[in-house]
């Protein structure tokens, strides 16, 4: 975990990985997401052999990722934007997901802080499940 005043001192962190803490994604996850997203596709239902982890479980996780990695104290994340999701590889259910992230960069706009990271999820054999790319809008909290 990295922890700085303001966005911008995390320049001193571009390129840095950073871990965060490992997930197993459960039955009853799974199940959960089935159940609020309505997601149909027969490889995510019970009885699946495999059974695999919707992707999208995978992307709604990014932001906790994200800030179990880096916390900014002085400012608030007012935008954020996501690109460049993959999915290289997939994750059996009751698996588990080791996510990191990577600072790519942190540029200064006008009153603003921009933040692009690298988002990746391993498996336990170390085979990337995904792969993202955010970017975050920081700004004072005073505002």
């Amino acid at each position: 975990m990295i922890d700085v005043r303001d966005a911008k001192s995390l320049k001193a962190h571009i390129g840095e990985v950073i871990s965060a803490p490992a997930v197993q994604m459960t039955d009853a996850m799974v199940d959960d997401f089935i159940a609020l997203s309505g997601d149909g596709n027969a490889i995510h239902a019970q009885g699946a052999q495999p059974r695999t982890v919707p992707g999208n479980l995978l992307v709604v996780m990014i932001p906790k990722t994200v800030q179990a990695c880096f916390r900014v104290a002085g400012a608030r994340a007012v935008a954020a934007s996501l690109e460049k999701v993959r999915f290289p590889n997939s994750l059996p259910v009751n698996g588990t997901v080791h996510p990191s992230v990577c600072i790519e960069t942190v540029r200064v706009q006008g009153d603003g802080v921009f933040v692009t990271t690298d988002v990746a999820f391993k498996d336990a054999d170390g085979q990337t499940v995904m792969t993202a790319r955010t970017l975050d809008h920081y700004a004072d909290r005073q505002r």
